[in-house]
């Protein structure tokens, strides 16, 4: 479930870099090929940063229950840093003392779980090997380039009919590799006509749907001391 917000969360600080000025730049038809375009637009700008940093909310529940407020969700903080460091922090809004942080230099991962604040945590690292599936993945995804999404997804885009709300450019992403498509299935990324990223939606074989909304987001701005890495004990 953490895995699927970091692919989510590189998925939107590519599509959503600069995404309004592609969009506004964008002919208003209603052809595939309209969006594909603007799609490439959004990359290319994307291109051009090196970080992306921000805040969101992840709400995961079954895809076939009624009620999808009966499932789980965490508020997080995220820094991303090109070609593959990234940093995110997951809390739960009921519980102060939980805390969750994903953290890769490029070169190792660590895992690090607080569940009560007068606890050690518990930290897992290793390296990230050649090769490795959801590291390599993430780097791929922040390259913000069409090749490099298309070496792990298929790509189509498809503009959203006025009458449908959010209107604006919708992004199906299916898994290339059978492992990844095992665990991640299939990502839907919303645009807005305004060229906004509206939402990002993640549905695992399992039955399961994530749903990353961003709250905040910044370009190239500074990060704190500490981030991309796990002080050793």
């Amino acid at each position: 479930m953490y895995r699927f917000a970091l692919v989510g969360l590189c998925l939107f600080a590519s599509l959503g870099a600069a995404a309004e000025n592609a969009a506004k730049g964008s002919a208003e038809t209603s052809t595939d090929s309209t969006a594909s375009a603007t799609i490439d637009q959004i990359l290319a700008t994307a291109a051009t940063y090196q970080t992306a940093s921000g805040t969101f909310v992840q709400k995961t529940y079954r895809r076939d229950e009624a009620d999808a407020q009966a499932g789980t969700t965490h508020d997080g903080t995220f820094y991303l840093r090109r070609p593959q460091a990234y940093d995110v922090t997951f809390t739960k809004p009921d519980d102060a003392e939980y805390v969750l942080r994903l953290i890769s230099d490029g070169s190792q991962q660590w895992t690090v779980e607080q569940i009560f604040s007068d606890q050690i945590p518990d930290v897992s690292t290793r390296a990230v090997e050649a090769g490795e599936g959801m590291g390599q993945q993430l780097a791929r995804l922040m390259r913000f380039d069409r090749a490099a999404l298309a070496e792990s997804f298929t790509l189509r885009e498809e503009l959203l009919p006025e009458a449908q709300k959010p209107s604006g450019i919708r992004v199906h992403l299916m898994p290339r590799d059978p492992e990844l498509a095992a665990q991640l299935g299939t990502v839907q990324v919303d645009l807005t006509a305004a060229g906004r990223v509206a939402s990002i939606v993640i549905d695992d074989p399992q039955g399961n749907r994530t749903v990353l909304t961003i709250l905040s987001l910044e370009y190239d701005a500074p990060l704190p001391a500490g981030v991309f890495t796990w002080p050793a004990p």
